[in-house]
């Protein structure tokens, strides 16, 4: 016993070594925009060996719709509980410009912040709020809470120095008979379609869906995608939404997350009950209430009283195709290198890695952009494809010329993590202009893909 406890002890030391020599990468950070062409790389590692750095042109994996396949997820952290918050946090969600969550409770009415290991940061309170239920960010400093006892759903504005928020003039109320505690429980946003969907719990479950309109009328008759009541998925009630290319709608006593398409078509689920998400959830997750996804694809679900949980899945689908090789050096004997002028192409998504030569382990891929198309772009006569913003920000004008008619041309807009957010057909003829609505999209960096002719023509954009 004594030989195999310390075979056991250098085996994890092994592993630790192991695992600390892959190199960290730093700069320039990843997804970071307007990079120069000659930019300076840097990295961490444990060891003073040499190193092998790689620059790669790369565009997102066509193959990689932004789909999440819940199958595959596990337990990665938690149940973390939350002691400095009240034992009823009920909705979350993820803000993608703080990279934090804001979570609220539904008996004393608050919102907290939190950071991505469920550290609680700030206390927001909800003035003259009852029985908040859900939230969801919309993008900027705004979010929608759900009352589940009004049936409404109320914008609100939260900053950094924001403390407290006042009950607005003017609200979503949703038509119908409301007061009892089987009301509004979660609610998601569409950034692409500008809509919002919201879940009643049960007797009866109801689903509806929405575009927020730009006055709110005295009460709105939203649609219902399909009747989550018959189509229920197994589950008697439902707790939270969150809107991921497709419908994530929770259930804490189905004890399952769903990922649904618009008709009631199940696509995937992780199993919350115990032994479930792969057999890492050893004890399940009782009283599921929120549920959000971050930007790198990561599951976030909080339960009551105040359990703070994260699922990843171990194997995720490669978000680029790594293309042609820009540049590579396999004795780089320092952790930083600036590259020289002429390698790299102006406006131009690269991804990068290091390898530590001592003990051949690569870091992951990391993504820039060079010479970024910031704000608005002047036409070029003798470019094949242009892009301007509006000077309101709210529209972004498309501007191409191709030799030959193409029947089959579409633009796609994708975010960094390579999802689609916006697509829009287009009947081509052989010069065409075509003004998009983006004032949906919340602020960030995207991919505009034109497809015609069987060719992919990329540009990047920043949405302020």
């Amino acid at each position: 016993m004594f030989y195999r406890k310390i075979i056991f002890v250098i085996l994890i030391w092994s592993l630790t070594l192991a695992a600390q020599s892959q190199p960290t990468l730093l700069a320039p950070p990843n997804g970071s925009t307007d990079i120069e062409e000659t930019p300076k790389f840097e990295w961490s590692a444990n060891t003073t060996e040499t190193y092998t750095l790689e620059v790669y042109d790369c565009l997102p994996d066509p193959t990689n719709d932004g789909t999440l396949q819940l199958d595959d997820f596990e337990l990665t952290a938690g149940p973390i509980s939350i002691d400095t918050i009240p034992n009823d946090l009920s909705g979350l969600t993820y803000n993608a410009l703080t990279g934090t969550f804001f979570g609220v409770s539904n008996g004393i009415t608050q919102i907290f912040e939190l950071d991505t290991d469920g550290n609680h940061l700030r206390t927001i309170s909800l003035n003259n709020f009852e029985d908040t239920e859900g939230l969801v960010w919309i993008g900027g400093d705004e979010y929608f809470v759900v009352e589940e006892r009004r049936g409404r759903a109320v914008k609100i504005t939260v900053t950094e120095n924001t403390e407290s928020v006042a009950y607005p003039d003017t609200y979503i109320q949703l038509d119908g008979d409301w007061g009892n505690n089987l009301g509004v429980e979660g609610i998601a946003y569409d950034a692409a379609a500008n809509k919002l969907f919201i879940v009643k719990e049960k007797l009866p479950s109801q689903l509806y869906s929405f575009e927020i309109p730009e006055n709110f009328p005295s009460t709105i008759s939203p649609t219902m995608p399909f009747d989550i009541d018959v189509n229920n998925f197994g589950c008697s009630d439902f707790s939270g939404l969150h809107f991921h290319q497709n419908l994530f709608v929770l259930s804490h006593e189905g004890r399952a997350l769903v990922q649904t398409d618009m008709t009631g078509n199940e696509i995937s689920r992780i199993d919350i009950s115990d032994n479930g998400a792969n057999g890492t959830l050893e004890n399940g997750l009782l009283q599921a209430e929120g549920i959000t996804v971050d930007d790198e694809g990561t599951i976030y679900i909080v339960s009551e009283p105040n359990t703070f949980y994260k699922f990843e899945n171990p194997s995720p689908p490669p978000l680029y195709n790594v293309e042609e090789q820009a540049f590579s050096d396999e004795n780089v004997g320092i952790n930083s290198l600036t590259l020289e002028p002429g390698l790299l192409d102006s406006e131009t998504q690269y991804c990068w890695r290091v390898k530590d030569n001592a003990t051949g382990e690569w870091s992951d891929y990391w993504t820039f952009t060079t010479g970024l198309i910031i704000d608005v772009i002047e036409p070029n006569a003798n470019a094949d494809l242009q892009l301007f913003f509006h000077p309101n920000n709210d529209s972004l004008t498309v501007e191409f010329s191709t030799p030959k008619p193409a029947s089959d041309a579409q633009i796609i807009i994708y975010d960094t993590m390579g999802k689609q957010v916006m697509q829009h057909k287009l009947n081509a003829i052989s010069t065409q202009s075509t003004t998009l609505n983006t004032k949906q999209l919340p602020m960030g960096v995207y991919i505009l893909s034109l497809k015609m002719n069987q060719e992919n023509i990329s540009r990047t954009f920043v949405k302020y």
